[in-house]
């Protein structure tokens, strides 16, 4: 399925419905996914367990919990490779076009990035049933 068309069927926040087989890593303060809709293979997100469009709504721990975070997925990834990129999304989509109105935190190997895939195609949104086949995957790799 294309990316915009997954956001033109999409009910609800998908960040807020995420299911025990799709985490990675949490905490008290979120989450680590791997991105349904990825610019590369392997491309993660943690997102607040508090549905916020932007990083003042979360207290000062909720802050602290989600850097924490970024820390265990900037270590894992740097394992798997040569580098990343760390994307923070916030807002709300009539001011920057964002896709998904949840805070979120992109960690990215590092790759071109952008509305494309790395080879210029369109990106895909994966299936649940390949979605939950490559968490599966990415964890075992992130242990």
């Amino acid at each position: 399925m294309k990316y915009d068309c997954f956001l033109k069927n999409m009910e609800g926040c998908p960040f807020c419905s995420l299911t025990k087989e799709e985490i990675l890593k949490q905490n008290s303060s979120g989450k680590v996914i791997l991105a349904k809709a990825p610019y590369h293979k392997g491309h993660l997100l943690i997102v607040p367990n508090k549905h916020t469009s932007k990083i003042s709504g979360l207290t000062k721990n909720e802050k602290f919990g989600i850097f924490e975070l970024i820390i265990w997925a900037e270590r894992k990834m740097k394992k798997l490779n040569h580098g990343l990129s760390i994307l923070y999304r916030e807002g709300e989509k009539k001011y920057i076009g964002k896709s998904i109105e949840h805070m979120h935190i992109h960690i990215i190997p590092d790759e071109k990035i952008g509305a494309l895939s790395k080879n210029n195609e369109d990106r895909e949104i994966f299936s649940q049933d390949k979605y939950i086949k490559e968490s599966k995957k990415m964890k075992a790799r992130l242990k």
